[in-house]
């Protein structure tokens, strides 16, 4: 079942089976809401005003590249585009201050218990080369949401897309995030400098921090990028689960990478409800392509050629214990 009507100036979705309730709003292409037997798990806001002012990209979908391009600046076929640092001035992060979290996508209802969000992105939009037609597709399933991203471009560009959903099994206004136990199907990170650019080859996780083959509490704080065996197949590559609720979370994703972000700079005065949302209040798990991809050759290629067709997909399915 589907449910759709204007709200606060963008429009409202609200998908529900036995198990999930899902709230999509065109504003960001956003997972606003997600409720698994009663219990909404993402952090967020009551008003669209408060996610307009956030700067913490809470829910959207984001691009035209999702993470951080070093100094803003990356070099295709000869040409040097110089995109926005809007990033302490020093970084390009997640498409820039007017990317596609910050824009009202066109929508439609589709038969089966979908939603599609699509919009052509202008040629040097946000300093971006070509016209790129892009969708995102949320389909509601028995336990959970599939989430289907598809582009093509009428010049070569440039390409990561993400959701930015940030995650707390034990609800919105649970605890620390960190308390959960997190496994990542990941023998490698991206070493990364002050700036959290990746400083070159991902590294072994064996022995280090960044271990979570085997599941055990996050504890610590990260802005990393895990990288995967392999990748252009779906397959199950993170689980998420709190003891507390005994509520579990299994995301799967065709892409190579997830950035983990722990939440270290959350702070806002309300949230949903008028909770407050405060440092490490749930944890934001990002499939997508590797971050600074464009000034790296050696890591899977973010180029999107002029006419093709770039597909994508990640569910998330959540599980009791």
């Amino acid at each position: 079942m589907i449910k759709d009507f204007e709200w606060q100036g963008t429009h409202r979705f609200e998908l529900e089976n036995r198990s999930i309730r899902l709230v999509l709003l065109s504003y960001g292409a956003r997972m606003n809401e997600l409720f698994y037997n009663g219990k909404d798990v993402v952090i967020g806001y009551d008003s669209l005003e408060d996610m307009k002012q956030s700067e913490f990209y809470t829910n959207p979908i984001v691009g035209r590249f999702a993470n951080r391009i070093a100094k803003g600046r990356f070099t295709l076929n000869g040409v040097t585009y110089q995109l926005e640092k809007n990033e302490r001035g020093v970084t390009h992060l997640h498409g820039g201050s007017q990317g596609f979290d910050k824009v009202e996508w066109d929508w439609e209802i589709l038969e089966n218990d979908s939603v599609r969000f699509f919009r052509t992105s202008p040629h040097m939009e946000m300093g971006y080369p070509g016209n790129l037609d892009v969708s995102v597709t949320y389909t509601l399933l028995d336990c959970g949401v599939k989430i289907s991203y598809r582009a093509k471009c009428d010049r070569d560009t440039v390409l990561n897309l993400t959701n930015h959903s940030y995650f707390n099994m034990d609800g919105y206004d649970g605890g620390d995030c960190r308390e959960m136990e997190l496994t990542l199907a990941a023998p490698y990170y991206l070493p990364v400098d002050g700036d959290l650019i990746p400083t070159g080859d991902p590294a072994g996780v064996e022995g280090t921090e960044f271990d979570f083959r085997s599941p055990r509490p996050i504890k610590g704080e990260y802005d990393h990028c895990f990288v995967f065996d392999g990748y252009g197949e779906l397959r199950p590559v993170c689980k998420l689960y709190s003891p507390a609720s005994r509520l579990g979370l299994t995301i799967s994703t065709d892409l190579p990478g997830m950035q983990l972000y722990t939440g270290t700079y959350l702070e806002e005065a309300a949230g949903k409800g008028g909770v407050p949302i405060h440092k490490h209040q749930a944890v934001a798990l990002e499939t997508q392509f590797l971050p600074d991809s464009p000034n790296h050759p050696n890591y899977p290629s973010t180029v999107l050629k002029a006419g093709d067709v770039f597909e994508s997909v990640s569910t998330y399915e959540f599980w009791k214990q």
